[in-house]
């Protein structure tokens, strides 16, 4: 970092905030040395901090710790290089306990919280702790093992799941991959079997109510289509309607739990019928029908409910038995999974007291980073640990708009309701990185798409407001091309691309952009990034017909559009 890096009004604003706060960074906005200089400031000679060791940082990523190390390291260093006989002496402390300081993922910080608490956590202290290629291994390895000892054994939910999914293999890794992927995912959101039974038990006392709101629904249609049809015109869809209207008001009054699939499947039908009259506005409540055929609606939600209801309280007694297999198997082999982390650590803080305050008393400051990507769970790890008196200072950094994260648990919702409780809001919203064009590109694409859906809930959709527009710190770079948006609407329009397709596609496209780009002018970078694009199309290429042993179509370069800078 160097000596001339003046900050601007907002970073210097987030680096001298006098207590807890949540800063919203957006992409290029420097935060990673705002948050190198909050470290640093906290521990000035009359700061809040005394010591490096009473500040938790955490870090999304390893990578991302020994960048911020080194940032901090850098802060520091101009610090000692301006300061005075009296100043000298602390900042040379500080230099020397920044080896020891807490600048760390989650994982590796909950890993040292286990190690340290072994008895509080039912820990072997010789626990083996998994890496995360290597908890995916073991852990459905021995949900293979539990599966194949329910086949044998005669259960109906393992028979047809496996029949329905296969064992293992494919895309979705078979009934192997789905069961340890759904018992990562209640793990991450502090879950487990035994909550997903009585989840189920609690649905199942709910049938009695589904069964009334599906007959009911069913009831509701008729008067209401009688009276449309009464009023309706002689086109041809409303005769048509007219004619079929009897035999389908027979149906509807006998609609019920009993009715086999395919005859509920066949209200497509009627809702086609209804469609071509111009009356199907007039049910959308109960029946609706998606774009890709799918049937929604409260008949849909009722009858989905109660047809999926057995089977589902199957699923859940062999999850539940499953996890339990996999939680005595670890206890066994003294090993801890990459998620194991995570979820121990929260339990024994919020079990003990004493531990929770012994941890709160030790940190008189926690900064966390990409706060975005944290799952709830992680994010009750720094909720327990700021509940120490007095609290310590909490400095949260992230962006709704960059959390990626979902598959892995992460949920923005997490960082909206930090935010509320921090009580302090601050922006980060100058944009270094890129040209003005760029940035005009994004804010508009943002705005346009970052909505909260009809009837979708706003604490679980990313929303996109004036204040969070990218300001440019660069200037126009000229009139080149700035952007080139490349679109495969005709693509999709001319037949429905599978995921694996559109990211050949995707892959295919950018390395054609960037090999004009290369050869268009001699640039040694653009040209070494072409290189790189075609290798990583070609490991993608390799990797997903391994997996998936598909075909692909040749793909066709999408149309494009320029933005100039």
């Amino acid at each position: 970092m160097p000596e001339s890096w003046v900050p601007t009004d907002e970073q210097r604003a987030a680096i001298e905030v006098a207590g807890s706060a949540a800063v919203r960074a957006g992409a290029g906005s420097g935060k990673t040395a705002v948050l190198a200089r909050r470290f640093v400031h906290l521990l000035r000679p009359d700061g809040p901090v005394a010591e490096v060791s009473q500040i938790l940082a955490i870090t999304f990523t390893e990578k991302a710790a020994a960048e911020m190390t080194r940032k901090i390291r850098e802060v520091i260093a101009e610090q000692l290089g301006a300061a005075d006989a009296a100043t000298r002496a602390h900042w040379a402390r500080v230099r020397r306990d920044l080896l020891g300081a807490q600048i760390s993922t989650i994982h590796a910080f909950s890993a040292r919280v286990l190690r340290e608490n072994p008895l509080e956590a039912g820990v072997d202290p010789r626990a083996v702790v998994l890496d995360e290629h290597e908890s995916r291994t073991y852990v459905e390895s021995t949900v293979e093992a539990a599966l194949l000892a329910h086949l044998r054994a005669g259960d109906a939910a393992a028979r047809d799941l496996v029949l329905r999914a296969g064992l293992a293999g494919g895309p979705s890794g078979g009934a192997v991959g789905l069961v340890a992927d759904f018992l990562a995912r209640l793990g991450r959101t502090g879950r487990d079997g035994a909550w997903l039974v009585a989840a189920t038990a609690r649905q199942a006392a709910r049938a009695p109510e589904a069964s009334e709101a599906l007959r009911a629904a069913g009831a509701r249609l008729v008067p209401t289509i009688d009276a449309r049809l009464a009023q309706a015109g002689r086109g041809r869809g409303a005769q048509a309607l007219a004619e079929a209207w009897p035999a389908w008001k027979e149906r509807l009054r006998r609609l019920g739990p009993e009715t086999p699939l395919e005859e509920f499947l066949e209200l497509r039908l009627l809702r086609a019928l209804l469609a071509r009259a111009s009356l199907a506005s007039a049910v959308e409540a109960e029946l609706a029908v998606q774009p890709g055929g799918r049937l929604q609606g409260t008949l849909a939600e009722a009858y989905g409910m109660l047809r999926a209801l057995p089977e589902n309280e199957h699923l859940a007694r062999l999850i539940a038995a499953v996890g339990d297999a996999l939680r005595a198997r670890k206890r066994e082999d003294a090993v801890l999974t990459f998620d194991d982390l995570i979820g121990e650590t929260r339990a024994v803080l919020a079990g003990h007291p004493a531990v929770r305050e012994r941890y709160a008393r030790r940190f008189r400051a926690i900064l966390v980073d990409e706060f975005q990507d944290t799952d709830r769970v992680q994010a009750e790890i720094v909720r327990l640990l700021a509940a120490g008196t007095p609290a310590p200072l909490v400095f949260v950094v992230g962006d709704e708009k960059q959390s990626i994260y979902r598959f892995r648990g992460a949920d923005v919702s997490v960082f909206q309701d930090m935010r509320a409780e921090l009580g302090c809001e601050l922006p980060l919203g100058t944009n270094f990185r890129s040209v003005p064009a760029v940035l005009d590109f994004v804010n508009a694409l943002a705005a346009a798409i970052l909505r909260v859906p009809p009837g979708g809930s706003p604490s679980h959709w990313t929303r996109f407001d004036p204040g969070q527009r990218l300001l440019p710190h660069r200037s126009a770079a000229g009139p080149a091309p700035a952007v080139r948006l490349v679109t495969f609407v005709d693509e999709h329009d001319q037949r429905e691309l599978r995921a694996a397709e559109a990211r050949e596609l995707e892959a295919r496209v950018l390395a054609g952009v960037v090999e004009r780009l290369c050869w268009r002018v001699f640039c040694p970078p653009l040209q070494a990034a072409f290189f790189v694009a075609v290798a990583v199309l070609r490991v993608h290429r390799y990797t997903v017909r391994a997996a998936e042993q598909g075909r692909y179509a040749q793909p066709k370069c999408g149309r494009d559009a320029s933005t100039r800078g």
